[in-house]
């Protein structure tokens, strides 16, 4: 009876042990892929056209971009609606002046 005790004791560490490992690597993966989403959304709202002086973009071009194409497959990896994002856009231009900073955006 003893016996049994112990190898389910270490049967049971080593499973919690390996879930452990397995949760960091999943969530460092899942940080790595939203990072790159968001370098991605970075240069697409860098592009001709769309960035203007110290680091702002307008914020209906950005609206444009978001709702492209290549700006939905970007919000889809990085797990937010394009609903959410342009709602954010929204929200950052608390001038009104349609400008938003771009790290700012990126960031929230």
């Amino acid at each position: 009876f003893g016996l049994a005790n112990l190898l389910t004791t270490v049967l049971t560490d080593s499973v919690l042990r390996d879930s452990r490992t397995n949760e960091r690597h999943f969530m460092s993966l899942r940080w790595r892929e939203r990072q790159s989403a968001i370098n991605r959304l970075r240069q697409l709202l860098s592009e001709p056209g769309r960035h203007f002086q110290d680091g702002l973009v307008d914020r209906q071009i950005a609206s444009r971009a978001i709702k492209s194409l290549e700006g939905k497959e970007i919000l889809k990896d990085a797990e937010v609606e394009p609903q959410t994002a342009l709602g954010l856009l929204k929200l950052l231009d608390t001038d009104g002046t349609g400008a938003i900073f771009i790290e700012e955006f990126l960031c929230s």
